[in-house]
């Protein structure tokens, strides 16, 4: 046995889970597979004591030998099995009892993937039917009409001082709705003598390999595969048992989902975003994207069609923001400066300009009609820019600007431009 205690508790009206007990199932890894046995009845019937056969460990919970009820809330014991699997048993406190929580077994009974009821006599037996049948309903409506949450029903006539030949299976029989919620591959009855009785043994034995060859625990469709899974399903009935609201419909097994499949992915998908974040730039991002690879782990979860599509849409709305900032932190990285240079160049263009002489007078000779007199000019320009190199690998520049600008000394040809072909030097006005 790997733990056992409290699994829910009760504080002045107020129901809580332990904090040991949340480090034990705790260590009920993600992806296991959980076998739940949820023992209900009344108070005095013989749970706790039947409980601790199941696990083979008789001691296991606490019993008493006064007609003062020992159990409250819901104890726990967790058995780890070979091959990843784990066997959770509840033991409920009984029905009957003066502090009776009201909904504590309906919430142990969505945990469970075996129901075992222990009755004593005809009478409770038949209580118990009607009793059972009324949960359902309630389990029916916290889970959307889901069925498949319904576990397997485990009929005990505990400390039993007669033989039932069929008179257990006849009475269910007459009452259709739990007829129809648990057909015969679903219900098994067992006789359990007194424990000084010779065939006490026997009737363990079988009780033990009937209620232990169930399959895995579901809730509200969603299959239970880590102990997290579990108290996330207690935590969000707590509200309920504690009459602060009144059915989540469903949304346990919305919480249920979350605390295993998308929390622990969203983790993952943190995890190898701050690792890309710590690289600094990362110039292929996009081959990194650990988006897909959660998508698909989430496709395999063994969800139904309806709790798959919520989740991938969660799941999206959870990590594509965390995704998207990251893309815009590592663009803002790829425009920054590694590397720049300063280029020059020189160019060299001619220019021309028209004056008069002074005064409206002639500027060359006397002779001949006065016109403008054109000088020459040739402009040596020494033009800069600056080559930036981004981290991204892309190359930015400026536009070309004028540092150093030098005129050479103009010549002026004669009127005509014939008399002075090669023109002579003129001051610069």
């Amino acid at each position: 046995m790997e733990a056992h205690g409290k699994l829910l508790t009760f504080n002045r009206g107020k129901g809580t889970i332990p904090m040991p007990a949340r480090a034990a199932f705790g260590r009920i890894p993600r992806g296991s597979k959980i076998s739940v046995v949820v023992l209900i009845g009344n108070g005095r019937s013989g749970k706790s004591t039947l409980a601790g056969h199941l696990i083979g460990q008789p001691g296991a919970f606490q019993t008493g030998d006064t007609d003062r009820p020992v159990t409250e809330g819901i104890d726990y014991a967790i058995v780890k099995q070979p091959n990843s699997k784990w066997l959770v048993v509840l033991d409920v406190e009984g029905g009957n009892n003066g502090a009776f929580h009201s909904a504590v077994d309906v919430v142990a009974m969505m945990l469970g993937g075996d129901l075992v009821v222990v009755t004593n006599g005809i009478n409770d037996y038949a209580n118990w039917l009607e009793a059972v049948s009324v949960k359902t309903t309630s389990m029916l409506q916290m889970s959307i009409g889901n069925r498949s949450s319904l576990p397997r029903l485990h009929w005990v006539a505990n400390m039993a001082h007669i033989r039932y030949e069929g008179g257990l299976e006849r009475l269910v029989e007459l009452n259709p709705w739990l007829d129809a919620d648990f057909p015969r591959p679903r219900r098994h009855f067992y006789t359990v003598k007194h424990m000084l009785h010779a065939d006490f043994a026997g009737n363990i034995a079988a009780l033990r390999t009937g209620v232990l060859a169930g399959g895995v625990a579901v809730c509200g469709g969603v299959e239970i595969t880590s102990g997290a899974g579990l108290i996330a399903v207690v935590d969000s009935f707590l509200p309920v048992l504690n009459g602060a609201e009144a059915v989540p419909r469903a949304r346990h097994a919305d919480a249920m989902v979350r605390t295993q499949y998308i929390d622990p992915l969203v983790a993952e998908v943190k995890t190898a975003i701050k690792a890309l974040r710590d690289r600094g730039y990362v110039h292929d991002l996009a081959t990194h994207d650990p988006r897909p690879a959660a998508r698909e782990k989430l496709e395999k979860a063994r969800l139904t069609e309806d709790h798959a599509a919520s989740a991938q849409k969660t799941l999206k709305g959870q990590i594509n923001p965390l995704w998207e900032a990251l893309v815009d932190l590592n663009d803002r990285r790829g425009q920054e400066s590694v590397a720049s240079k300063t280029e020059i160049r020189e160019t060299n263009k001619s220019h021309e300009e028209e004056h008069m002489g002074n005064k409206g007078g002639k500027m060359y000779g006397e002779f001949g009609p006065r016109s403008p007199v054109k000088r020459y000019f040739t402009m040596f320009d020494q033009e800069a820019r600056t080559v930036t190199t981004l981290r991204n690998g892309n190359v930015t520049s400026t536009e070309w600007e004028i540092v150093k600008r030098q005129l050479e000394r103009p010549r002026s040809p004669g009127p005509g431009g014939s008399m002075f072909p090669f023109g002579f030097p003129v001051p610069l006005e």
